[in-house]
Parts: C-alpha cells; sequence; structure tokens
C-alpha cells in the first residue's frame, strides 16, 4: 500500500478542474456457470478468485497492474482502498475471496483503474479520472472489459443483455459517477432546482463521503446507470452533458455571489478560515466542511493567503486511514489522528505554513 500513499501525495495541483472533482466509470460482469449477488458461496468465491488471477496472468495488459487479496490486507489498508474509492464499502465485508487489481496510472494520466473480484458481481471494473474524465475512463473500462471476456464468458441474454446481481443494471453493467462540488448553488439556495432536475434525469443523487451520507462540504455524487434502452456510450454522453450544465450553474452563481455576497456567507468563510488557521484538532468531516467554504472564499477573492491546491487531492490525504498509513502510525488515538489533520491542512492550504 505504501506505493497508493505515495501516489496520493504525489497526485498535487494536476489541473483545477472547478466544481467535477473526479469522474468515475464502472461495469459489472458475471461469469457463467457460478451463482452471484446473495446466493454465491465462499468457496465459489475463492474458485472465481483463482480462475481470475490465472487469466489475469495471460493478458498482457494485466501486467501492469498490482493484485490484493483483501484477506491478507489488514484492516488499516483495506480502509485506505474505500477512502481513496479505488474499492466500494461493500468489498471489505467478508473478505473471504475478494481481490482487486489496481493501475496507478495509465499512460501518464492520473486514472486509477481497478478490477473488483467478487464485490456484488463477480467483476466490477472501474476508471477513477480527475476531473471531467467520462470519456477517458470509459475507454478505459470498456477496454479492459473486453480483454477479459476474450479469456472467459460472461452471463449474457440476448434480450435483457449483461446479467447483474442488481436489477437496474441489466443491460450493459454501466455505471457513470461524478463527485461534484456545488458551494455558490448552495449558499444561493439554488441547488434544489437543481436536485429536481437531475431526478428528472434519472440520476441518483447522494451526499460525501460515505454513500448514502448527508451532504457534506457541498458535495454531492451524481450517478448514472445504463438502462435496457440506453447502451454504455449514450449515458456517457447524457452525463457530459448534465456535468456541462452542472459547471455552468455553478460558475452563473459564483459570479453572482462576486457582485453581491451576503455577510452570512461571508462571515462563514472567514470563520471557516479562523478554524482552519487556529485549530489544533480536526475530525474529518470538519476538514471538509472548511476546505469547502474556504475554496469557496477564495474564488469569490474574499481569501487571499491561500495556496493553490486541488481539493480532492487533498480530500485524499486527510482521511483517517490515509494519515495514520503516512503520516502517523496505525495505532495512533483519534485526537492524534485529528492533531495531524489539522496541521494537514494548515500546510497544504495557508501561505507561510511550510
Amino acid at each position: 500500500m505504501k506505493g497508493l500513499t505515495t501516489y496520493l501525495k504525489a497526485r498535487k495541483n494536476v489541473a483545477d478542474n472547478g466544481p467535477i472533482l473526479y469522474s468515475r466509470v464502472s461495469v459489472s460482469r458475471n461469469l457463467v456457470g457460478y451463482n452471484f449477488g446473495q446466493t454465491i458461496s465462499t468457496q465459489d468465491k475463492k474458485k472465481i478468485l483463482s480462475l481470475v488471477k490465472i487469466t489475469a496472468s495471460n493478458i498482457d495488459e494485466f501486467s501492469h497492474f498490482a493484485f490484493f487479496d483483501l484477506r491478507r490486507l489488514n484492516q488499516l489498508e483495506r480502509e485506505l482502498l474505500v477512502e481513496s474509492n479505488i474499492i466500494t464499502r461493500t468489498m471489505v465485508s467478508k473478505v473471504t475471496g475478494k481481490g482487486v487489481f489496481i493501475k496507478l496510472k495509465d499512460n501518464g494520466s492520473n486514472t486509477i483503474s481497478s478490477v473488483m473480484v467478487n464485490e456484488d458481481d463477480h467483476f466490477k471494473i472501474q476508471a477513477l479520472t480527475p476531473g471531467l474524465g467520462l470519456y477517458e475512463g470509459h475507454k478505459n473500462v470498456i477496454g479492459l472489459e473486453k480483454q477479459l471476456e476474450s479469456k472467459l464468458s460472461f452471463c449474457f441474454d440476448r434480450d435483457l443483455g449483461y446479467l447483474t446481481a442488481c436489477p437496474t443494471m441489466v443491460g450493459s453493467g454501466f455505471e457513470a459517477s461524478v463527485l461534484v462540488h456545488l458551494p455558490s448553488l448552495v449558499m444561493s439556495f439554488k441547488i434544489n432546482d437543481l436536485i429536481k432536475r437531475l431526478n428528472q434525469l434519472n440520476c441518483t443523487l447522494q451526499g460525501y463521503h460515505l454513500e448514502g451520507s448527508e451532504v457534506l462540504g457541498n458535495l454531492f455524487l451524481v450517478s448514472k446507470e445504463s438502462s435496457l434502452k440506453n447502451n454504455d456510450i449514450d449515458t456517457v454522453e447524457e452525463m457530459v452533458a448534465i456535468c456541462l450544465n452542472i459547471i455552468e450553474e455553478e460558475n452563473l452563481q459564483t459570479e453572482a455571489l462576486i457582485k453581491d455576497t451576503p455577510i452570512s456567507v461571508a462571515d462563514n468563510i472567514y470563520r471557516s478560515y479562523g478554524v482552519l488557521e487556529y485549530a489544533q484538532l480536526l475530525s474529518f468531516d470538519e476538514a471538509i466542511e472548511l476546505l469547502s467554504m474556504v475554496l469557496l472564499g477564495k474564488k469569490l477573492k474574499i481569501l487571499y493567503n491561500l495556496k493553490e491546491f486541488d481539493f480532492y487531492q487533498v480530500i485524499n490525504i486527510i482521511g483517517n486511514s490515509y494519515i495514520r498509513s503516512y503520516f502517523g502510525n496505525k495505532d495512533d488515538t483519534e485526537d492524534q489522528v485529528d492533531a495531524i489533520r489539522a496541521d494537514i491542512l494548515r500546510k497544504e492550504i495557508l501561505k507561510g505554513n511550510d
């Protein structure tokens, strides 16, 4: 896992990704001859994991991937993978027979590719790309899927398409999502209008950091699945159009707030800056809230004593597991982790704190 912690720390100032912090695309597949979903046995999971390892060893592309058997990783290492969005929370429950292939970079880009084995489906092939990288992620994921399908038989129905554990995924098994930071829409009370429109477009909206959580730090995970009527490329094109609209609306509201910043918004920003500068202990949730408001203050040209920083990269390095893996040790108490996090944020965000 040291390679992962080093990579996340080094992935700094990759670009100003604006409201779109990252894009994630995935396809789910299942092997012929095995149950999947809740009905699969532990023994079959072990067989599939062994089969996949042998198959991957005969595919050139997988020579660039590192393989991890989740049962052989400790709890801290598993949590680090979850915090980094490389594997899902489902993967760290009942880890016997589960594994993941990880490729940290793809042709010099910052895309992280992963192939989860025995999540809900036998395969969840995923690409995680900074900013609006849905096309890049789609190309990456479909390329991996086709290489695996050339060696393995996936469950496919002539009328329904690919069969998956989740009924809504049947067809292409494809999902696209983006993490968006929308402080201006939230502060101007326009966010509910956007949420209504996204629901009408059959998009799923979740809070951050944990799936299904309440909204944290003005961050939203917007997801869309392919249906029986829409294939994966149609879904990507729809999501890109939706993202461009979200970016436009957030930027318009930012411009409006620059012209006329309500005193309540300015007060929130200054208070957040003060806490960030002087707090000795910061929880992860509080840190995300502060980062959101400080970044808004920078965009509104209210705050100036700030470094250039990549919001998503900072999120990656202030999680509990990352701090214990990279800056502290696995036995650090909650207060020790919170103290390290507060210090990291000052060094990463505030000028003169190197």
